[in-house]
């Protein structure tokens, strides 16, 4: 699980150095780290906008609410280890439960069973 999420943080980096090109014209690693780290210790918009305001950033309100976003929605979470299996079995069992309640609720049509007098030799 691990390498997933150095590789969906590595999704993020990409993606705000692709940003920071496309509206500046800067294309930095480390620059995109930083402001992933700024937007992720922010517990708000407005305060991430100060700590841009900080370090001598000031971007349109624009830009800086689409960073922002970009970090919220893309950044990793960490996963969480159960050591009981009965749990681990209990979320299983939901989410399958959950998923075939999904399959229902689209397809209601494929939920019935096969009728074999309607088929045709």
């Amino acid at each position: 699980m691990e390498e997933l999420q150095n590789l969906e943080y590595l999704s993020l980096v990409s993606k705000i150095c692709t940003e920071l090109d496309n509206h500046l014209g800067i294309n930095d690693k480390d620059l995109a780290e930083f402001i992933i780290n700024m937007a992720q210790s922010s517990d708000s918009y407005d305060l991430f906008r100060k700590k841009l305001a900080e370090n001598d950033a000031e971007f349109p309100d624009s830009f800086s609410s689409n960073l922002y976003r970009i970090v919220q929605k893309m950044l990793p979470t960490p996963s969480k280890k159960t050591t009981s299996e009965n749990n681990s079995e209990a979320n299983d069992q939901s989410r399958q439960l959950i998923d075939i309640a999904l399959r229902k609720a689209i397809c209601p049509i494929l939920c019935k069973p096969n009728d074999p007098s309607v088929r045709v030799s």
